[in-house]
């Protein structure tokens, strides 16, 4: 084969899968990143019951509960702290807030039945415990933007079961932060984009709104119980359904949580969270694992066709792939872009090219040590 037949292909190659991942990414977000709600109706505010496990959470208790006490609510609402297994002064703290706040409800954990992952234990606990049908989930590390967080979720329960939130982290220094940042911003774009689209798979725990008798009368955790993890995102794949599930996009909607500070950490939470993946409903697994082996193949393919043009001194190729890979740069930012600010994120979108490459390297790589270990630990 020849030189310029060689690269004839190549290019006809990159050109074919970049375009394959614009129109398919496209069409996925731009769910999202086009979404008008519907013309607003009157809410019907019901009572609702906010769920927290901690353990050791003292001083992020400290600055979650005055926010969660504070909320703009139009009917009364209640507070359930589960405090698993606390051995600082978690439950000296929930005692005597629980004594000035009356809407506060403490459940103490001091043993874990054998089979069952202490988190869905507490969960389940704190289901049971509740006074209301509905039911919203946070983490202790995790802030809601403003007071009128528990307004703006109920405002998306009406006649639904399953309310699928967003939950960035916050904004520091250093390109960790900023990968963290981008990775939980596209993944919600993922499962935020597929619950419009009419295909909910997955949800996030900080941010997760769900009925009582729904929970219930599925038995909760029990099909899934002994695996590590998944309590929120198994639970959302289990339970799901285009009818049962809406979302709740917007500035308000929002929790912020506290990001990792080290790599080594984040890499151990990636690690977990992937793991569980494999529990997924098979079209669920199929249809994410061939947008990453797509996204993977796009890389290599853009970015390992461009060096090699460059070393071979093939310009004007160079130059067409270069074309191609800032088309792509664009219109994914731009999507990107348009999504966050759909879901009130104001996620600096300059770092965009960076941050796409490393976000491949990254899941190949956890994804590729995930499949490879016999045990992913939960610490």
């Amino acid at each position: 084969m020849e030189l310029n037949t060689f690269w004839i292909i190549a290019v006809a190659t990159i050109a074919f899968f970049a375009l394959l991942q614009l129109i398919l990414q496209g069409i996925w977000f731009g769910k999202l990143a086009f979404f008008k709600p519907a013309a607003s109706q009157p809410v019907r505010y019901e009572g609702i019951s906010v769920i927290v496990v901690a353990r050791n959470e003292h001083d992020n208790l400290t600055h979650l509960l005055p926010i969660l006490l504070e909320q703009d609510y139009p009917v009364p609402y209640e507070i359930i702290v589960v405090d698993d297994h606390s051995t600082d002064d978690t439950f000296w703290l929930l005692k005597t807030a629980a004594q000035a706040f009356d809407n506060l409800k403490t459940v103490t954990i001091n043993h874990t039945p054998a089979g069952i992952h202490p988190k869905k234990y507490a969960i389940t606990l704190a289901v049971k415990a509740a006074t209301y049908e509905r039911l919203v989930l946070t983490d202790a590390d995790c802030r809601p933007c403003s007071t009128k967080w528990l307004a703006a979720i109920a405002a998306n329960f009406d006649n639904k079961q399953i309310v699928l939130g967003y939950s960035p982290y916050m904004e520091c220094k250093g390109f960790l932060n900023r990968l963290i940042r981008f990775e939980t911003l596209y993944t919600a774009m993922q499962y935020i984009s597929s619950a419009l689209w009419g295909h909910p798979y997955m949800g996030v725990g900080r941010n997760l709104s769900y009925t009582k008798s729904l929970f219930l009368d599925n038995k909760g955790f029990h099909k899934f119980q002994r695996v590590v993890g998944g309590d929120d995102d198994l639970l959302v794949n289990t339970l799901a359904t285009a009818q049962n599930t809406t979302v709740a996009v917007g500035a308000d909607t929002i929790v912020y949580s506290l990001p990792k500070t080290t790599w080594h950490g984040w890499w151990q939470q990636k690690r977990r969270h992937l793991s569980v993946g494999k529990y997924y409903h098979w079209k669920d697994r199929l249809w994410l694992g061939l947008n990453a082996m797509l996204g993977i193949t796009t890389h290599t393919l853009i970015y390992g066709g461009l060096i090699t043009s460059l070393l071979w001194q093939q310009w004007l190729l160079a130059g067409i792939i270069a074309s191609v890979m800032l088309l792509r740069w664009g219109f994914l930012g731009t999507i990107t872009y348009l999504c966050a600010r759909q879901l009130g994120d104001k996620f600096g979108i300059i770092w965009w090219p960076l941050l796409d490459f490393s976000y491949i390297v990254y899941y190949f790589t956890a994804g590729l040590s995930v499949l490879t270990s016999k045990k992913v630990e939960w610490k």
